[in-house]
């Protein structure tokens, strides 16, 4: 199965990146769902060993695209076991697996709040903050 077909240069360029984690900054509606799934068949399939599908989690944020990406899995090739979960659905077993409880509110968001969400330097923080995470993770891990 070719998993590059139908994908433009820079969405080829990112499915079969190699040197480490990749982030995809893009529009709605660019191909980011598609440059993940493809990406997700593709390393299950050149490098099986390491990325086995029942050790693959896809998080999004909303039950449709979940229910997409279930869907779509399959027609890509990509054998039973990865889990496709929400965000909320898994960030709420990890809390339940931790003895927590956590609720979760639609409250609409303080004006202040969303613009200090939306400051371009919240993606360097963020970024820095998922560095030291990652550092953290894989000292644990080993």
């Amino acid at each position: 199965m070719d998993f590059l077909d139908g994908l433009n240069p820079r969405q080829k360029e990112a499915v079969e990146h190699t040197s480490g984690p990749l982030l995809v900054l893009a529009g709605a509606g660019s191909g980011k769902t598609t440059v993940g799934l493809h990406r997700i068949a593709y390393l299950t399939y050149r490098d099986a060993e390491h990325f086995q599908p029942d050790r693959v989690l896809v998080v999004m944020f909303n039950r449709s695209l979940q229910h997409y990406i279930s869907r779509v899995l399959p027609e890509l090739g990509i054998g039973p076991g990865v889990h496709v979960e929400t965000y909320h659905g898994w960030a709420g077993k990890l809390f339940r697996l931790a003895g927590m409880h956590v609720a979760y509110s639609s409250d609409a968001v303080p004006a202040k709040v969303a613009r200090i969400k939306k400051h371009p330097l919240m993606l360097e923080l963020v970024d820095r903050y998922l560095d030291r995470l990652l550092t953290k993770s894989r000292n644990w891990f080993l």
